[in-house]
């Protein structure tokens, strides 16, 4: 159960005692940062803040703080996700679209579950089209991961460890240098330099029937930062979101 607390911020694991100015979330009596209050939020997807047709998941609002323009929606009822328990199932035939973001420096966070029992060769989790792309390879290719800004495509193919089994948190950085810093679960697993002049535009997850880049797997949770985050805020947020899982 999640409420908000302006109380002492106790870290349990490392023995820290922060006093906060600023609301945070309880969870197990543990207290977790609000991602709210760190700056330069432009989306965050919740878990479990889904409409819902049945099963279907109509729409994804943006937190009810920020832009409604980033809620996300389907195009039509036959590309919807589904709904499963507290999670969201993209088929490879499911999107979820959006006004456009346009990426320079940024920082995003994916809880994802990419379905093992599929292909899962070059899926697209999250971008726009083909021009801009952050493709999984876990699958044959356990250690893969290809990031494709303004049409141009930087991959790292040697990731330090595969993806985790399960769910996850993804974090993904680009620096003011163009430097992409990729972490599973709080490790980070592999840098590339890439040109900060070419933008990363998102307005899509999932990518739907697009050839060749189906995601299928789950997409649970999803924020986005303008700006690279510091590496203390980056931990801070993760935690929360892992405790979340």
């Amino acid at each position: 159960m999640l409420h908000s607390s302006t109380t002492n911020k106790t870290n349990n694991m490392m023995g820290v005692v922060n006093t906060l100015l600023t609301p945070d979330y309880v969870v197990e009596d543990i207290v977790y940062i609000d991602p709210l209050t760190v700056s330069g939020l432009l989306t965050w997807h919740e878990r479990d803040n889904q409409v819902l047709s049945g099963s279907d998941v109509r729409t994804w609002p943006n937190h009810s703080s920020l832009s409604a323009s980033y809620d996300l929606s389907s195009p039509s009822a036959s590309t919807q996700p589904q709904k499963i328990g507290n999670k969201v199932y993209f088929d490879g035939t499911h999107i979820l679209q959006m006004a456009t973001i346009n990426l320079q420096k940024f920082t995003m966070f994916l809880v994802i579950d990419p379905d093992e029992t599929q292909t899962l060769s070059n899926d697209g989790v999250i971008g726009r089209a083909f021009n801009d792309l952050i493709k999984v390879y876990r699958g044959s290719s356990p250690t893969r991961i290809s990031f494709r800004f303004n049409g141009v495509n930087y991959d790292i193919n040697a990731l330090s460890q595969s993806y985790p089994s399960g769910e996850f948190v993804m974090t993904v950085v680009r620096d003011g240098a163009g430097t992409i810093t990729v972490r599973f679960n709080k490790t980070q697993v592999g840098t590339r330099s890439s040109l900060i002049s070419s933008i990363f535009d998102v307005n899509q997850i999932g990518s739907g029937t697009y050839s060749g880049v189906q995601y299928n797997g789950y997409i649970n949770e999803l924020l986005i930062y303008n700006g690279d985050l510091s590496s203390s805020d980056i931990s801070d947020i993760e935690d929360f979101l892992i405790s979340r899982i």
